[in-house]
């Protein structure tokens, strides 16, 4: 039991009464207390209000882990126990301080001397580092920009919407940091025109009532046969010289590959019910037919014709050639199998030739 009663003694004297054991360790506890009480000292230090965010840390992370090293209270101004620490003991001393840049330290004497020391130390390290800071920033302000390195190209006008293939040319350059101006643009598109007579392309051959064999016409024209002449000097300029050389041979590499799409051809399907697994899930049945035959394909929106861009050498079909007849064939493929699939869900019966389609080589413009 702790007393005292008051009136009866002195308020600064408590008077113990238990177990021997326990009111010795309680005695050195309490004797251990007043000693620091005794010993507790609340002195003030100038820290520039700019360092109390830093000092304080996220959450108050660095301000707990500095009491805890030191076993000293830091009050900084604004905070809720500020007015509650006292008057600093140094009162004097800090009478010039603003009052947003006195920081109260409370603890053991021995223990508030050495946090301050250690509070300035701080200060002096985070304003050294703001000084370098700003020098570094200030340099790379007034840095001087290294030279550009610059280049020119020239791109034939008749290849000038192959190569730059809806803008994907210009971002691949600005990928390489590289960026192009033009000396010049086709006045006229490069493309031709589907043929005149691809009107007919619609037209199915009946051989009887019960057997229907439906035709995909394909017809080709010759690709530039009517593009402008001329060329165009693209120049370039780069952060370095490796990104100039990357830039250089992506924009050789597109001229080369509309070189080689030396034909266009239409190829007409009856209907468009085979588009959809022609196309695939975002384009991807065109991606892969892309990648296996190299060849430009492009599926109409407005109608059932599909554009093949590529190389054919002439055969006595007129529809030979490495990349593009290879995708025709594969696109025509497709279209058999959805058409397929389209005679066996009708009710009745149909003729091994029904439903079938067959490729009609309409015309050959070269």
């Amino acid at each position: 039991m702790i007393s005292p009663r008051p009136g009866e003694e002195p308020n600064d004297e408590v008077r113990l009464r238990g177990e021997t054991t326990l009111v010795k360790k309680l005695k050195d506890e309490l004797e251990k207390v007043a000693a620091e009480l005794r010993d507790r000292v609340v002195f003030g230090v100038q820290i520039p209000s700019a360092a109390h965010s830093s000092l304080i840390g996220r959450g108050g992370r660095n301000l707990l882990n500095f009491q805890d090293k030191y076993k000293v209270q830091v009050q900084y101004p604004g905070s809720n126990s500020y007015k509650y620490a006292g008057e600093p003991e140094n009162t004097e001393e800090l009478s010039d301080v603003p009052p947003e840049e006195l920081v109260k330290i409370a603890g053991a004497r021995a223990a508030v001397t050495e946090a301050i020391e250690q509070l300035k130390v701080r200060c002096l390290v985070l304003a050294k580092l703001v000084v370098v800071l700003t020098t570094l920033k200030s340099q790379v302000t007034n840095a001087t920009p290294p030279e550009s390195i610059t280049d020119a190209i020239t791109v034939p006008l008749k290849y000038h919407e192959a190569v730059t293939s809806q803008g994907a040319i210009f971002r691949t350059l600005r990928h390489f940091g590289v960026e192009a101006e033009i000396s010049a643009q086709p006045t006229r598109p490069s493309l031709p025109s589907r043929p005149s007579n691809s009107t007919t392309a619609q037209a199915a051959r009946i051989d009887d009532v019960e057997d229907t064999v439906t035709e995909a016409h394909w017809e080709i024209v010759e690709n530039y046969a009517d593009a402008e002449e001329g060329d165009s000097t693209w120049n370039l300029k780069a952060r370095d010289q490796s990104g100039m050389d990357k830039a250089k041979d992506a924009i050789r590499d597109a001229i080369e590959k509309a070189k080689t799409a030396t034909h266009i051809g239409f190829l007409t399907l009856p209907d468009r019910s085979s588009f959809a697994r022609i196309v695939g899930t975002k384009g991807s049945n065109i991606a892969r037919l892309h990648d296996m035959t190299n060849a430009n394909i492009i599926v109409g929106r407005e109608n059932s014709t599909i554009i093949i861009t590529g190389s054919f050498v002439r055969s006595s079909l007129s529809v030979a050639g490495p990349n593009a007849y290879d995708a025709r064939s594969r696109l025509t493929n497709v279209a058999r199998s959805c058409e397929g699939s389209h005679s066996e869900n009708h009710s009745r019966p149909q003729s091994p030739e029904a439903g079938s389609l067959k490729i009609v080589p309409c015309m050959t413009v070269t």
